[in-house]
Parts: structure tokens; sequence; C-alpha cells
């Protein structure tokens, strides 16, 4: 009897061993699996900004609005910056003259006037500035720089005025993502963010660098 109950004992070891080892095994690869979907997130969304980046750095630096700070002319408008805004999906376009005053601006049909104080922005230290902004419960991601002639490449002069373009992160950006990368996201408020330890999140920065939220 003690042989067959240590037989079987031994037996119960190796087996709870073996069940142990595959759950370890499983969720190493789980973890793997999370880690490569995240990667892959991460990469998809810093591609996808890439095109709102370079059309906000070379309308800002354009001879044509610099013109257009000057003296508002809405053909010119018409046919070169209202068409930007469905070509890239965008939420708002404003331009600011050197005061920060707004000049022009246009917005998709839900989303709310922009209420924004970009006053301790400083285009000397940052030329080019993307953050994000919470109004009204909406996360709104803005592209912001200074005007400059063409002449200007290093953007040394004064700014002569001021281009944002934005748009609202919302269910169907995260859907359009999610189609992509196979990976499901949300925003969180940084209040009610959970453990980073638990989850993978993107931190979202406001103009002044605070987190704000996360993806």
């Amino acid at each position: 009897v003690l042989y067959s109950t240590l037989i079987l004992s031994f037996a119960l070891i190796i087996m709870t061993s073996v069940w142990f080892g595959k759950k370890a095994e499983e969720q190493q690869q789980i973890t793997r699996e999370q880690i490569s979907v995240f990667e892959r997130y991460k990469a998809v969304l810093n591609l996808e900004m890439t095109p709102i980046r370079r059309v906000t750095n070379d309308y800002s630096r354009w001879d044509e609005m610099v013109a257009f700070v000057n003296q508002q002319n809405l053909t010119w408008s018409h046919d070169n910056l209202d068409p930007i805004m469905e070509i890239f999906k965008l939420s708002y376009i404003i331009v600011f003259n050197a005061e920060q005053n707004e000049i022009y601006s246009q917005k998709i049909a839900n989303a709310d006037t922009l209420n924004l104080d970009f006053s301790s922005y400083n285009p000397k230290s940052a030329p080019f500035k993307e953050f994000f902004h919470v109004q009204n419960g909406k996360f709104i991601q803005c592209f912001l720089a200074p005007i400059h002639h063409s002449s200007d490449i290093e953007r040394k002069g004064e700014p002569l005025g001021f281009l944002l373009i934005g748009r609202i992160i919302d269910e169907n950006f995260f859907q359009t993502m999610e189609k992509i990368t196979l990976g499901q996201a949300s925003l969180s408020i940084s209040m009610t963010h959970p453990s980073k330890g638990e989850h993978f999140h993107i931190p979202l920065s406001s103009l002044e660098d605070k987190i704000i939220g996360f993806i």
C-alpha cells in the first residue's frame, strides 16, 4: 500500500509540474503576442501620423501661407486649405496671425469650436509641437507649427503666424487602427488609468508636456 501511495504521489507531482509548466509556457506565449501587437500598434500609429506632420510642416513654411496671413484670400483657402480636411481626415484647420489671433478656421460638423490657449508655446525651443487637448470630453490631437517664409529653412526668424491642424480621436479612429493592427485600444484619462504594470499604454501629453491621458 505504501509503495502504491508513493507511486501515485510521484505521478501526481509530475502531472502537476507538467500542468504548471504548460500554463507558464502559454502565459509567456500570450505575453509575447501582446508585446508584438503593442509594438505593431505603436509603429502603425507613428506611421499614420507622418503625413499629417508633413503637411503641417510644409504648409507652415510656404510663402503663399505667409501672404494668406497678411491678407485672407477665401479663394486660396478654398482651393488649398479646405481640401486637406477630407484628405487627411482632419477635424480642424486653424490659422492664426503673429499675435495668435484666429484669422481662418474650418472644422467638421460634429466638432466643437476649439478653445485653446497656446500662449505658453515657445516656437524657438519647439518649432513643431504635437500634443493632445481635452475639450467637452473629447480628445483632440493637435499639430502646431509657426509660419515662416520658405527661405527661413531653420525657422530662426520671428513667427509670422501659426498653423494648427487637429483631429478628434474617437471610436472610428480606434476601429480603423484595429483593422490594421489587430489590436484593440481605448482612451483613458490619467486619473483612472490602471496600473502600468498590468496594461500596455501610450501616454498622451498636453501642450505643457503634462500627461493627460493614455491610449
